[in-house]
């Protein structure tokens, strides 16, 4: 039936000629397909059969255990914890050169008041 109906749609591709076209010739046509489907199953030349036992075979089979060949990178890796000081000197916090402001160079705004 595959067969036959792998014909009928190659068959459908093809262009008809209308001079020669009749209901009968149709009907000859798919005689024809039907015969010519049940010798090509007959020879097995196919071999649809074969790979639809090959896909359920593979499909029910005992799955594989798959292992890459490279271990992925993780996109986080996991960091050590940073360690409390308890008796740490404690730490002078100055600021930047850059944010200190020479007040001579500084124009005030219109209408502010000091």
């Amino acid at each position: 039936m595959f067969i036959q109906e792998m014909l009928k749609s190659m068959r459908a591709t093809v262009d008809k000629n209308e001079l020669m076209g009749s209901d009968t010739e149709d009907q000859f046509q798919d005689m024809y397909d039907r015969e010519l489907s049940m010798q090509m199953a007959k020879r097995g030349s196919f071999g649809v059969a074969d790979m639809i036992v090959k896909a359920v075979e593979r499909n029910n089979g005992p799955q594989v255990d798959f292992k890459a060949k490279a271990e992925p990178m993780p996109l986080n890796p996991p960091q050590a914890p940073l360690e409390i000081q308890r008796n740490a000197p404690a730490m002078k916090l100055v600021r930047p050169s850059k944010f200190n402001l020479d007040m001579r160079q500084v124009t005030p705004l219109k209408g502010a008041t000091e």
